[in-house]
């Protein structure tokens, strides 16, 4: 049923066009302000799910709004779809392979739970 909510990832996307509609100039003065209010507060280090804007963008955007804190970019992505969710779960894993970016997942269900481990076992087995 349609009721006007977003959730999950269609949250997601509605937050990244709207982040992308502020304009960069507001994004970074948005960055600047959110690290200068943690550093008050005496807080060192964010942790940046770059959900409201890809992580990939992150980096230079922090580095031009220079704030005084730590920030931790974590990649979220949103490409996992329903239709062929096992190639796209190994296309993630295998991202974060390459990477060495720890990889996190919202998993629902017993199915879901054996798709992921059986999917990580199958691409970096356990040494023995």
């Amino acid at each position: 049923m349609l009721d006007g909510r977003f959730d999950e990832y269609a949250d997601v996307r509605v937050h990244r066009r709207l982040t992308a509609l502020a304009g960069h100039g507001a994004v970074v003065a948005s960055l600047r302000a959110l690290g200068g209010e943690a550093a008050g507060f005496g807080i060192t280090t964010i942790q940046a799910m770059g959900n409201s804007l890809p992580a990939a963008d992150l980096p230079a955007l922090l580095a031009e709004a220079k704030t005084s804190i730590r920030w931790r970019i974590i990649r979220f992505p949103i490409a996992v779809s329903e239709r062929d969710s096992p190639a796209e779960l190994q296309t993630v894993l295998r991202r974060a392979l390459n990477t060495g970016d720890q990889p996190m997942f919202h998993s629902v269900g017993d199915r879901g739970i054996d798709l992921l481990l059986s999917t990580m076992e199958q691409l970096a087995p356990a040494e023995r």
